[in-house]
């Protein structure tokens, strides 16, 4: 399953502190477009309702006919390179943590394949924040977009500023939340208010899942369920609290009700990991095949 955005970001900062080196950053200067590879990006729908998670889907596509090689293609690095407008033409930046790398890090693509990253925008680019259960810590304030209409693009730059690979321009609307979603969005919001992480005692931390675990049981036909979904599968295995086959219906819910989707990936994924933690690799394999 993939890293969520919020535990890499810790992992990030970890990083920068036991490595301490200096990051080898693509320079700003004039980059020529390179023909080799394509980029294309895509949002799961073009319209969402406030607070309601938002998906950008960035394929890179070699067109030559061999395999090559990017450096620095990888979501840290991709999502610095992300611009975001609202509809007045504010720019939102990126808020996440810087990543230090020891050498140039290539990512290779096989001739005419391609490659996916999904990164989840609301979180480091969001316009607004929720209140947060600590406002000193503004690195870890969770984000998301207000009413309003979007644009998105990437302009990536490698080999030191002289190359870029620049993709589509989208766009995406967000709406109000319905008025039959209006409890489901203020409950959502409090959750944020409730004290985690790791300045917090095991025990705070495991109030604050079962906080997020109640919110699912019982806004279950909510479109916020998915964004409980992802907060409740990162805490929860983070800390090692409750991932485990309390899970399941969780997962199977969400793949029933919402196949061919971001969240149904995640879903699997995780309901792999639990049942092979429980039963081993080969019930785990079974699941699969179903």
């Amino acid at each position: 399953m993939k890293t969520p955005t919020k535990i890499k970001m810790i992992l990030s900062i970890y990083s920068a502190i036991l490595f301490c080196v200096v990051a080898l950053m693509p320079d700003i200067s004039k980059a020529g477009a390179d023909t080799n590879f394509k980029m294309e990006i895509s949002t799961e729908k073009n319209e969402y309702k406030e607070g309601e998670y938002v998906i950008l889907m960035v394929k890179v596509k070699n067109n030559g006919t061999q395999t090559d090689s990017i450096e620095f293609l990888n979501d840290e690095y991709l999502s610095k390179s992300i611009i975001i407008k609202n509809q007045a033409g504010r720019s939102s930046s990126y808020k996440g943590a810087e990543v230090f790398y020891v050498g140039v890090h290539y990512t290779s693509i096989p001739a005419n394949g391609e490659i996916v990253f999904p990164i989840e925008l609301d979180y480091l680019w969001g316009f607004r924040s929720f209140d947060s259960y600590d406002e000193t810590s503004k690195a870890f304030a969770s984000r998301y977009f207000p009413n309003d209409k979007y644009t998105v693009e990437v302009n990536f730059k490698y080999d030191k500023g002289r190359k870029k690979i620049s993709s589509n321009k989208i766009n995406f609307e967000v709406k109000p939340s319905d008025a039959s979603e209006t409890e489901a969005f203020e409950k959502f919001k409090e959750l944020y208010k409730f004290p985690y992480g790791g300045f917090y005692s095991e025990t705070q931390n495991q109030q604050t899942i079962l906080k997020w675990i109640e919110f699912m049981d019982t806004h279950r036909n909510s479109v916020y369920y998915d964004n409980a979904f992802y907060e409740s599968v990162y805490k929860r295995k983070f800390n090692d609290f409750m991932y485990d086959s309390t899970m399941l219906k969780d997962c199977q819910h969400i793949i029933n009700n919402k196949p061919n989707t971001l969240t149904a990936r995640t879903a699997i994924n995780t309901a792999f990991e639990i049942i092979e933690k429980i039963s081993g690799k080969d019930e785990a394999i079974l699941f699969l095949k179903k």
